[in-house]
């Protein structure tokens, strides 16, 4: 009998739960914990029924009253740490995942879900421990070695981790996330065809699984097939209609052009206070994008102002962080200068570093583009390998002989260079500009291309792009930016004279208004020869992965910086206090 009636109320709520009553659940379940509260199948019923309709809080404490009841049971912990984890406690989820281990330790799913949550944490060799005792489990399972191979991505174990997707492949032809998650690495270590074919064979296993089309869009559009780029964003958003970053990721395409009805649901997302902020933002920068092709460019500003406000809130972002690092540097410098590596001290680079660093937006992806055109220069992108070191070194107790020599050591090592017979390779970060003393120091054979551009077109193009990256959120208001851009024109004044002629100036209006004489001059600097290809840069195939890898593909545009006064009337005089770089 009493079997009858759990399997009654069983059926029950499962009855409720496909009409999606909510209200109607939640009182069936109210009254049946009321009354029947001293059963501890019924608190496991219910602590289920809250798990289907992530009422989260409701599902730990029902979870946590059957342990309390029956005094164990390995599932309901492995549930309990579910729950846990939704509700964003990790480290709660931790120790029931333990205690579920420790009543069955053959219970392999309480190892993955123990990974999961150490991973999270950033304790990546306990997480590979438990994903490893998982396998020894039951070695089977795509998701246990995919679930290892992300581990090990994190620890930058790139062969181990491909290891671990291809064998998840092996076990599982048609487990998408392995290949998803295979282009991911082969994304990182800069093979973007095999990324490509990656995520095609994602999408190819799983049609349903949007991120991987958004993965094979982002990387098309990295490869400058922006036709097939256009074609994945848009599955990914018929998949995900509520994806604000495929929304953006669409609308940013030079070529794409909304209908109506896309242009009206882009509009209601970004003035939809329940949507979160991210969202949100991104919403107004896709509605910015469309119109401003459709040139209305009063509606455009609007959106460009709400979602540059939203992502600065998101951030928190508080020019006092920049402004205070900026000090810091310029505190080191003198240090640093002072205390150079000597070339006779070093042994020769097989291929020798040159920086491009300017402010952000610039032109420097045009530029590593065109010298990656020549046979002898290896571009390598944006690395940020330099400030990180940096800013470890400056906190460690050592002489500044040692920095120096770490730096160098340690950036070195860093590097991977494909290109064996290049002569440089190109390290494209823009803010390495703050990093110039330590860099002129860490490398005496280093070579710095400088690349400046008319300050306010500058600090428009920053302005009117929404940046994933987090470093750069001076960029999502104007008043920032004048002041973000003036500290950088200072700290380019003062820490040039130092490098001497080992830096380079070069004007972005000049070089697009005098293509071949600009590009003499930067390769005579270089001490390079001409090559016919270094002129059609733009034919040459390779990944961008910057917000110009649509600008950097076509013939240099004349007349770039002059686009930013169709907004003129809404800065007004933000811009008015702008420095300029006098070279």
């Amino acid at each position: 009998m009493p079997n009858q009636t759990y399997n009654a109320d069983f059926e029950k709520l499962h009855s409720l739960l496909d009409q999606e009553d909510t209200n109607a659940t939640l009182e069936y379940l109210s009254d049946l914990t009321k009354t029947r509260g001293n059963e501890w199948r019924v608190w496991a019923i219910a602590a289920k029924a809250y798990q289907k309709l992530e009422f989260w809080e409701h599902s730990e404490n029902a979870f946590s009253k059957v342990i309390s009841m029956v005094g164990g049971g390995a599932e309901f912990h492995l549930q309990l740490g579910l729950v846990q984890r939704c509700r964003g406690k990790i480290s709660d989820s931790v120790q029931t995942f333990k205690a579920a281990i420790s009543i069955d330790p053959i219970l392999a799913l309480a190892h993955l879900n123990l990974g999961n949550s150490l991973r999270d944490l950033g304790q990546l060799d306990e997480a590979i421990d438990a994903y490893q005792a998982a396998l020894m489990i039951d070695d089977g399972q795509a998701i246990f070695h995919n679930n290892l191979g992300n581990a090990l991505i994190d620890k930058k174990s790139w062969e181990g981790a491909r290891r671990c997707y291809e064998k998840a492949i092996t076990c599982d032809h048609l487990f998408a996330p392995a290949y998803n998650n295979l282009g991911n690495l082969f994304r990182r270590i800069g093979d973007f065809h095999l990324a490509l074919v990656a995520y095609q064979s994602s999408v190819a296993a799983d049609f349903t699984l949007m991120e991987a089309h958004l993965n094979a869009g982002v990387t098309s559009q990295d490869l400058g097939n922006f036709e097939v780029a256009a074609h994945y964003y848009q599955k990914a958003v018929g998949l995900a209609p509520s994806s604000a970053i495929a929304v953006r990721h669409l609308c940013a395409l030079d070529s794409f052009r909304p209908s109506a009805e896309f242009l009206k649901e882009v509009e209601e997302n970004a003035s939809n206070s329940e949507i979160n902020s991210n969202d949100r933002s991104q919403y107004c920068f896709a509605a910015y994008d469309c119109f401003k092709k459709n040139l209305n460019v009063d509606k455009a500003v609007n959106y460009l102002r709400h979602g540059n406000k939203l992502r600065k809130e998101e951030l928190g972002y508080d020019l006092k962080q920049d402004t205070s690092i900026n000090q810091l540097l310029r505190g080191e410098a003198p240090i640093w200068t002072n205390n150079p590596i000597s070339m006779e001290s070093v042994a020769e680079l097989k291929q020798k570093p040159i920086f491009v660093v300017c402010m952000p937006r610039s032109g420097s992806t045009l530029v590593e583009r065109i010298l990656s055109a020549h046979g002898d220069v290896c571009g390598l992108g944006e690395l940020n390998t330099a400030g990180v070191i940096t800013s470890e070194l400056l906190h460690e107790d050592k002489s500044p002989e040692r920095k120096v020599q770490l730096l160098r050591e340690y950036y070195l090592d860093s590097v991977v260079i494909p290109d064996a017979g290049a002569r440089y390779f190109v390290d494209k970060t823009p803010e390495n500009f703050r990093l110039l003393p330590m860099l002129g120091a860490a490398f005496p054979e280093a070579r710095v291309i400088h690349v400046y551009r008319d300050a306010a077109a500058t600090c428009w193009s920053n302005y009117e792009h929404y940046f994933t990256s987090p470093g750069l959120g001076f960029s999502y208001d104007l008043n920032d930016l004048v002041r973000y851009y003036n500290d950088y024109i200072c700290l380019m004044r003062e820490f040039s004279p130092a490098l001497g002629k080992r830096i380079y100036h070069l004007s972005y209006e000049r070089l697009t208004d005098n293509q071949a004489q600009e590009i003499a001059g930067l390769l005579n600097f270089l001490d390079l020869e001409m090559e016919p290809e270094v002129i059609d840069h733009n034919q040459i195939e390779g990944p961008v992965v910057t917000a110009s890898n649509q600008q950097v593909r076509m013939p240099i545009f004349r007349g770039s910086s002059d686009r930013w006064k169709t907004f003129e009337h809404f800065v007004g005089e933000a811009f008015s206090e702008l420095l300029q770089w006098d070279c």
